[in-house]
């Protein structure tokens, strides 16, 4: 019996950009509906708002109860896994505050 691998295979790169635009999904913990409340969708504007002029762009997005899609294009200074944990960590004093325990992701 094959092992299920935990991720998908990845594409491998065709094309190289300096700014390259990343789509990015972000699961709540066990999948729990939790970010569907107008708290986590007003701190996830306005983090895409404070960073818009310091390299960090934020696209088109969707907010569903248990995950968040957007797309998002970085400054070369910026990693993406940096960057999507402090994004979590932005969306979880929302979820505190809302009364959801930890974990969130």
């Amino acid at each position: 019996m094959d092992r299920i691998s935990k991720h998908p295979p990845r594409l491998k790169p065709f094309q190289k950009y300096d700014s390259p635009l990343f789509f990015i999904t972000i699961g709540t913990f066990e999948r729990k509906p939790v970010l569907a409340a107008d708290a986590v969708h007003n701190r996830f504007v306005a983090f895409g708002k404070e960073h818009s002029g310091c390299g960090i762009a934020i696209g088109q997005y969707v907010v569903m109860p248990d995950h968040i899609h957007f797309f998002v294009r970085l400054a070369p200074q910026y990693k993406l896994g940096a960057t999507v944990g402090f994004l979590k960590k932005t969306l979880s004093v929302a979820l505190k505050e809302s009364g959801h325990s930890l974990p969130h992701w």
